[in-house]
């Protein structure tokens, strides 16, 4: 009799299957006809042709779409508002973006990030907004970077510390853990325009890489030049880059090649660059149902792009000879279109080689940035990925079964029994033509469905 009762209250405390019917199913580059995905509890129950639905289940008719897995986006700074410096803020409406940021990558059907760079008190807050039922995708993070003292990250963006000492290093790497991060992120930056800032030494990328061993980590590096992914591949032993190679190169491609290491693209953090010589592209219908108010005001006000130039120059070449005069020329704009037509053809070399690429926008980035919006930019970096030689089947891939991969997390990335049910329903074939993930209809993560707007419209009682 008790054993029955508990069968009965286990039953009861199920949710009522949910079951995605009517198209078509694409996951790990297969596409299946006519089949139909079945969920309960979170989790996918069956992947298999369809069949009459039967009572008692909920249905979401899925005629004229695909269902595929929730997008992985492996470089996302929720931490970071987009356009930041160029407006007043404060807690209450950091906050609050935050919980618009959220909304806006579930919306463009990001069900997971990954967060490579923030603090304690920043990851504190997603948490709480998470234990409150805030939506949003799920949230992944290597925590606090190690950085070397005086140089990249932290004298870019504050709060971030650097470390000299092993002692440092291994006391970030505890905070770290405790902080559940599934990997520590490496700092190789030596200057983006020029040479500007310190590197660690050889003693010190030993320590780094003998704590993490200690600790089980996976080591991800940001770093761009091909004499700076040498170092993180073969000193370092990087799992991943969180950033491509910023040009190609035929020895450390085939290095990265060799060693299994994963490159995550980040093309839309370069794209934006361009954007003061195009700002039309602001005018996308997509950003004013994503963005929140504020950072497309920052973004489209006129004189935005010059100041967002300056910006780049006082920051990335302090005591630049002329810098008025310099941005008064053709040069930057050469510069960037130099530096594009560079990182594309690098993206198509590692491809073509082999190497490992996963989709990740870098949106938030830097609060100088106004153009890095969360979950427009990851759709943003989808696009990019095909434009620089991908097939639309290849780039969605990286943004799933590879990015899962990457992540150590069988359960994401596919659609197919006893995986998480973070799937997204979009109408067409995106798989052949990417601007059709745009249109994203449905997102499936935690047990429920909503429409794309739904999601968006979420919370707003809360904020």
């Amino acid at each position: 009799m008790v054993l029955c009762l508990l069968m009965l209250f286990a039953a009861l405390a199920q949710s009522r299957p949910l079951v995605l019917q009517g198209g078509d199913v694409w996951s790990e580059g297969q596409l299946h006809r006519g089949w139909a995905v079945t969920v309960q509890d979170g989790i996918i129950q069956s992947v298999a042709p369809a069949s009459p639905v039967p009572a008692g289940v909920d249905w979401i008719d899925t005629a004229g779409s695909v269902v595929m897995p929730g997008l992985i986006d492996a470089h996302v700074h929720l931490s970071l508002d987009p356009g930041a410096h160029w407006r007043p803020t404060d807690p209450p409406t950091h906050a609050r973006l935050l919980a618009a940021h959220r909304r806006a990558l579930l919306a463009s059907g990001v069900t997971t990030v990954l967060d490579p760079a923030i603090l304690p008190a920043e990851l504190g807050l997603v948490r709480d907004q998470e234990a409150a039922g805030l939506p949003g995708p799920r949230v992944l993070t290597t925590g606090v970077p190690i950085s070397p003292k005086n140089g990249y990250v932290s004298v870019v963006v504050p709060g971030f510390p650097g470390f000299a000492t092993r002692e440092e290093i291994a006391a970030q790497f505890d905070e770290n853990v405790a902080l559940g991060a599934v990997g520590v992120k490496v700092t190789l930056e030596p200057g983006m325009l020029r040479p500007i800032w310190p590197l660690f030494t050889p003693e010190q990328l030993g320590w780094i890489r003998a704590e993490a061993a200690a600790r089980g980590l996976p080591i991800y590096v940001h770093a761009m030049a091909p004499a700076m992914q040498r170092l993180a591949i073969e000193v370092l032993g990087a799992h991943a880059t969180v950033h491509p190679l910023d040009r190609p190169n035929a020895s450390v491609i085939a290095a990265a090649r060799r060693a299994g290491t994963y490159e995550i693209s980040t093309l839309a953090a370069f794209d934006v660059q361009r954007y003061p010589w195009s700002p039309e592209r602001l005018a996308d219908p997509l950003l004013d149902k994503l963005v929140p108010p504020e950072e497309l005001a920052t973004a489209r006000a006129p004189d935005m792009g010059r100041r967002f130039l300056q910006a780049n120059l006082d920051h990335l070449w302090p005591g630049m000879p002329f810098p008025r005069l310099a941005l008064a020329s053709p040069g930057p704009r050469l510069l960037w279109a130099a530096q594009w037509q560079r990182r594309s053809a690098a993206i198509r070399a590692l491809h073509q080689s082999g190497v490992r690429l996963v989709m990740g926008s870098d949106s938030g980035n830097w609060p100088v940035i106004p153009y890095l919006f969360h979950g427009w930019s990851s759709l943003r970096e989808l696009a990019l990925l095909v434009e620089a030689g991908l097939r639309p089947d290849e780039a969605l891939r990286a943004a799933t079964d590879r990015a899962a991969d990457m992540l150590n997390r069988p359960d994401l990335g596919r659609v197919r029994p006893g995986g998480k049910a973070d799937l997204i329903v979009v109408p067409g074939a995106p798989f052949q033509e990417i601007d059709a993930m745009r249109q994203v209809a449905w997102v499936v993560t935690g047990g429920e469905a909503r429409r794309s707007e739904a999601w968006l419209a979420a919370g707003e009682a809360q904020r």
